[in-house]
């Protein structure tokens, strides 16, 4: 499975490498691209961060 999130600056294009059970992320930024591989656990844990830090710049920027 592929998916490529654009997005205004930068491309996010999310790999399932289902031999290895791992998921690649790589971030494209002006033709240089960074990759990481990311076991289930650590998806989990990044997901539920964002979601977390999201969620505080919401109510911050209600409070503003």
């Amino acid at each position: 499975m592929r998916t490529t999130i654009k997005t205004n600056t930068k491309d996010v294009v999310i790999n399932s490498i289902t031999n290895m059970d791992m998921i690649t992320l790589t971030l494209v930024d002006n033709g240089q691209t960074n990759t990481v591989a990311l076991t289930p656990d650590q998806v989990g844990a990044l997901i539920f961060g964002l979601e977390m830090a999201h969620e505080a710049n919401q109510i911050r920027a209600l409070h503003s």
